[in-house]
């Protein structure tokens, strides 16, 4: 009993991996998989002579990536009234009107994703251009705050190296200390030399 429970759960497990994986395999390739089926909508109403099928396909997906995607499904609505009535069609049948309002849908969708996208790719963009620029500010202002305080502290211990029976531990640490401070100030020399070079290319 207790082994057919524990083959029940692995197995419910399994099942729900797979769905788990066959939802998140969905999920990254929506925008492929719409793609493609646009596309081929677009090759059949080519072939069959549903020319304002593609030009609203077109349309449409401009105005869902610049207006939204009730815009652009009344775009979408609209070409299918003007297909019905004013491109002498008169008997278009169901399925015809179910494939091109499926592609209006379609492309309403992926044009509100495109933008949805570009407009995520711009955040991320500006964050890691906001990242950066702290990144650069902030170290700067310790490592200046840095330096000053070396220089107090060398500043202090030189009377005591002027002694006449001089300690060999102090001796390397105001040593050090000027060390330290030396490489700070070629450090605040190299970065005052980067901000006019890019002065001079602005």
């Amino acid at each position: 009993m207790i082994e057919m429970r524990l083959r029940i759960s692995r197995t419910g497990e399994k099942i729900r991996r797979t769905d788990a994986l066959f939802v998140d395999a969905i999920q990254t390739r929506s925008s492929l998989l719409t793609a493609l089926i646009v596309v081929t909508l677009c090759i059949w109403g080519s072939s069959t002579g549903h020319v304002w099928f593609v030009a609203g396909i077109m349309v449409v997906g401009a105005l869902s990536y610049f207006f939204g995607i009730v815009i652009a499904l009344l775009g979408g609505l609209a070409f299918t009234c003007i297909e019905l009535f004013a491109a002498a069609i008169p008997h278009m049948q169901a399925s015809v009107i179910f494939m091109e309002i499926t592609g209006y849908i379609m492309i309403t969708w992926l044009g509100y994703r495109h933008k949805e996208q570009k407009e995520l790719q711009q955040e991320h963009i500006q964050q890691q251009q906001f990242v950066s620029h702290s990144d650069q500010v902030i170290p700067w202002s310790v490592t200046n705050e840095v330096r000053t305080s070396l220089a107090a502290v060398r500043f202090l211990l030189f009377p005591l190296d002027t002694d006449e029976q001089k300690d060999a531990t102090l001796e390397k640490a105001t040593a050090e200390l000027s060390r330290l401070e030396h490489l700070f100030n070629e450090m605040e020399q190299d970065k005052l030399k980067e901000a006019n070079q890019e002065t001079t290319i602005h």
